[in-house]
């Protein structure tokens, strides 16, 4: 059994640990002990003298090292923490407390660098932490100038990781199906992120579990932050959380509180929070949701500026308004500095980003994903965005308002409510007809003249819906037809042959023009089970777009794979 370790300084005391475990072959135990050891002096205000690593002690006619021990006092008298980094998390704190008990320790602690469980010994019950530098119990530990400073997520991986986490909790406690469990998820994200913004200075904010902190407490403090949470969006969230058991809410509160989703960077939410509905969203909820690599070739092809107004009427969880962010702020970012940055890119978010969502339930994500990214909340309608105008304009919608359309609509639907058939030149003189295909009539007349319209449609409809392709003749310039492979959807739970349609509404600066760009894709970027694959040709097809709207003086016709 080799010595203990013990360092004057963090720096001495991490270098001592991680040339130990090298030695001992610990390739897996090494990345959480050397984060907890640094996480015990940044974070939680300990000593590295107060700190001890491999500390021997006999148990019986045994000897035992606990991973970590923190002692009351830099002479090392008094052993107040175990922690055990090793095991599987029943079995590594259930070892904890064994030492804790033999040597008189006041908590024990399992983490794997991620997840965490802690124990009272005094009460032999599970809290939310081990205490900061000996505050009383009960106390909160994260604030907004006071306390600690929650952290932001500087990698995208790790913020999937905590949804993913999220994700489980809810699965494991409440037992709901994955389907059921994101809007639990985003109710929770919307009320993290409102108790973030609204945290006065020298405040601690209440969406954390404190000190020693019993779960009840912790929960009942949740559920009164979301009934003041929701009564921005009153129409959209519910009164109810939706979560049965107190422990829930205790365990989000754990992952989240000491995590800052507000300075977290733009980009990373969003990737993160989009990859994690993609998973949601495969199979029964596919209808709801476009795969980020269309989403984000369909916007490029846009290329939206600060000044465009855009709508998706049919937006599902917000993922083409949200990447319409991305790109707004890549292009700012190359002309402004960061402060004007910030400025504009809100401003674009408040002023120009619209969605419309029949599906309350739908809606909380796409206003979880744009609260989480910048507050671009404000403009995600709960409305059938076929319904006659008149109740539009209850929603502050107008016909011809808009610069940009950009949509998935529902595939492999057919609207047959005569009320809205009879709006629609596409619809009237049909008993039903494909709701994508209303979506298209009714996105241009959401178009200012000259306007862009950039929507998925079926080869179908496009073949064959003679009324529907009279309408694009008499009505649009086709500017593009990108043809997908059959399998770009199957993941998300349909089987139609698509292509991505631009088109064009006329206006007096928009000379008539039958050139038309076409391409073909093999592939989009993932597997038929919604899996990466390098494979991708869409990048190459923006680029060829992009080049035809430049030169704009020929037809040209592309394939790849």
């Amino acid at each position: 059994m080799s010595r203990p370790i013990f360092g004057r300084t963090l720096e001495e005391l991490l270098e001592k640990t991680e040339r130990e475990c090298e030695q001992r072959g610990m390739v897996k135990e090494k990345g959480p002990l050397l984060k907890t050891l640094s996480d015990l002096v940044k974070d939680y205000g300990y000593s590295p003298k107060q700190i001890g690593v491999f500390i021997p002690i006999r148990i019986g006619s045994k000897e035992f090292e606990p991973d970590i021990v923190v002692y009351k006092d830099e002479q090392r008298h008094s052993p107040y923490i175990v922690i055990e980094t090793k095991a599987p998390r029943k079995e590594g704190l259930s070892q904890a407390k064994s030492y804790a008990d033999v040597i008189r320790a006041s908590f024990a602690m399992w983490t794997d660098g991620h997840d965490t469980e802690v124990c009272d010994l005094s009460s032999n019950e599970i809290i939310s932490t081990i205490p900061h530098a000996f505050q009383p119990r009960g106390s909160l530990i994260y604030g907004n100038g006071v306390g600690i400073s929650p952290k932001p997520i500087r990698d995208v991986n790790e913020l999937r990781l905590i949804f993913g986490r999220l994700h489980d909790v809810i699965r494991d406690i409440e037992k709901k199906a994955l389907e059921r469990a994101f809007k639990i998820v985003s109710r929770l994200i919307y009320t993290k992120i409102y108790s973030e913004k609204n945290t006065p200075t020298k405040r601690f904010y209440p969406f954390q579990a404190g000190f020693a902190e019993k779960v009840p407490d912790v929960a009942q403090r949740i559920r009164k932050l979301y009934s003041v949470a929701r009564k921005r969006e009153p129409n959209i969230f519910p009164e109810d959380i939706g979560v049965s058991h107190d422990l829930t809410l205790f365990r989000v509160a754990k992952i989240l509180g000491p995590v800052s989703l507000k300075d977290t960077d733009l980009d990373i939410k969003g990737e993160a929070y989009q990859y994690f509905l993609d998973v949601v969203f495969r199979g029964a909820l596919g209808q709801y949701f476009t795969p980020r690599e269309i989403v984000r070739a369909m916007v490029e092809m846009v290329d939206p500026t600060e000044n465009m107004k855009i709508i998706d009427p049919a937006c599902g969880t917000g993922g083409f308004l949200l990447y319409s962010l991305f790109h707004v702020k890549k292009k700012l970012k190359e002309q402004y500095d960061i402060v004007s940055v910030r400025e504009k890119l809100l401003e674009f978010a408040y002023y120009q980003l619209y969605g419309v969502e029949v599906e309350d339930d739908i809606a909380q994500a796409a206003i979880s994903s744009m609260i989480l990214c910048d507050d671009a909340h404000s403009h995600i309608i709960v409305a059938d965005a076929l319904s006659p105008w008149e109740d539009l304009r209850k929603h502050g919608l107008e016909p011809e308002s808009f610069d940009v359309v950009l949509t998935n609509p529902p595939l492999g639907l057919y609207e047959q409510r005569r009320e809205i058939l009879n709006q629609f030149e596409v619809g009237r003189s049909r008993s039903r007809q494909l709701s994508q295909v209303l979506f298209v009539e009714r996105g241009v007349e959401f178009l200012k003249p000259g306007g862009l319209m950039v929507t998925i449609m079926s080869e179908d409809a496009l073949e064959r819906d003679e009324d529907f392709i009279r309408y694009l003749k008499e009505n649009t310039f086709i500017r593009a037809i990108i043809s997908l492979p059959r399998e770009a959807f199957i993941p998300y739970g349909a089987n139609s042959k698509t292509n991505i349609l631009v088109i064009q509404k006329p206006g007096a600066e928009v000379p008539p023009t039958d050139e038309i760009f076409m391409a073909e894709a093999k592939f989009v970027g993932y597997d038929t089970s919604g899996e990466h694959i390098e494979k991708n040709d869409l990048p190459l097809i923006v680029d060829k777009w992009c080049k035809f709207e430049r030169e704009h003086r020929y037809l040209e016709v592309v394939r790849y794979g």
